[in-house]
C-alpha cells in the first residue's frame, strides 16, 4: 500500500485538493492535511458541521425547547399521573409499612412500587396502553425534537459527501490545524517536537531522507502538507497525483512502507 505526499504553498488549494480526493473515493481514515500557522476556524469551508460533540438533541437537557403538554382530568397525562402517583420515584417511605429498615422490607416494598409500573390496570386495550406509554415519555422529558435529515442531492461535486462529513479537524497548539483521520494526522497530534515526531513517522513509512527534508522544510515555511493512502478499490495512484498537481502541489512523491529506496533516486517535482 502506497502513501502519496505533496505540499502546497496555498492552503486553500490544499483544501480543494483534499475535498476533490474525498469526493473521488478517498476515505477520511486514509487522508491527512497539516496546515501550519492556521486554526480549525480557518477550515470551516471544508469541515463545517463536522463537530463530533454536538449535543443539540440529547435527552433531558435544561435547554430543550418548550413544548405544550396536554393536561386536565381525563387526558392521557392525567391518567398516567393518577395511575402511577406515588410510584414514579420508587418506594414511598411516608408509609411506615413501606419504610425501609430491613432488607426484606426493602424487597417487599420495592416490588409493590414496581408492580404499578410494570403491570398496568387490567381492562385497557393495547392502543390505550401505547398511548399511556407515549404520555409517560413526554411527561418525563423524552423525546426531544428529531433532527430533519435532508436527502442528498445527486451529483459528483454538489452533494454533501459522507466522506467530508466524517472529516475531523483539530487544533495543535504551537503548530496549526490538522485535518483528516489518517496516520500522518495522528502522528502530528502527539507530545513533543512536531519535527521529531514526523521524522520518525516518515522513516517508518518508507520516505527517503531527501524527501523527508523537503517535506519538513516546506512545513517550516508554512506550506500545507497532504498525505493520502492510495488504497486499491478507492482511488488509483495516478488520479491522486493528477489532482494534487492540478491544485499546485509540489514536493510530490509516492512511497511504500516498509520498502527499500535509493535516496538519490528521489527528485523534487
Amino acid at each position: 500500500m502506497s502513501t502519496f505526499y505533496a505540499t502546497f504553498a496555498d492552503h486553500q488549494r490544499a483544501k480543494d485538493a483534499l475535498r476533490e480526493l474525498l469526493r473521488g473515493g478517498v476515505r477520511p481514515d486514509d487522508a491527512s492535511l497539516l496546515l501550519p500557522g492556521t486554526s480549525v476556524a480557518d477550515t470551516q469551508d471544508l469541515t463545517a458541521g463536522n463537530s463530533v460533540g454536538d449535543a443539540t438533541y440529547f435527552v433531558g437537557r435544561d435547554d430543550d425547547p418548550p413544548r405544550d403538554i396536554p393536561s386536565g382530568e381525563g387526558g392521557q397525562i392525567g391518567n398516567v399521573n393518577a395511575a402511577f402517583a406515588g410510584n414514579m420515584m420508587g418506594i414511598d417511605t411516608s408509609d411506615k409499612g413501606k419504610n425501609v429498615e430491613m432488607l426484606d422490607q426493602m424487597d417487599d416494598s420495592q416490588s409493590e412500587a414496581e408492580g404499578g409500573m410494570l403491570h398496568p390496570p387490567l381492562g385497557i386495550t393495547q392502543s390505550e396502553h401505547e398511548k399511556d406509554d407515549i404520555a409517560l415519555t413526554v411527561l418525563t422529558g423524552f423525546p426531544t425534537d428529531i433532527p430533519t435529515i435532508e436527502p442528498l442531492p445527486v451529483g459528483d461535486f454538489e452533494m454533501q459527501d459522507q466522506n467530508e462529513e466524517a472529516l475531523e479537524a483539530l487544533d495543535v497548539p504551537g503548530f496549526g490545524a490538522v485535518l483528516g483521520n489518517g496516520a500522518l494526522a495522528t502522528a502530528a497530534l502527539g507530545d513533543g517536537d512536531v519535527d521529531h515526531r514526523l521524522t520518525g513517522f516518515f522513516e517508518d513509512d518508507g520516505v527517503p531522507t531527501a524527501a523527508i527534508d523537503d517535506l519538513l522544510g516546506a512545513l517550516r515555511d508554512g506550506q500545507a502538507l497532504l498525505a493520502i493512502v492510495a488504497t486499491p478499490g478507492e482511488i488509483d495512484e495516478p488520479t491522486v497525483e493528477a489532482i494534487a498537481e492540478r491544485q499546485g502541489g509540489i514536493n510530490r512523491g509516492l512511497f511504500d512502507a516498509p520498502r527499500f529506496y535509493d535516496n538519490d533516486a528521489y527528485t523534487v517535482k
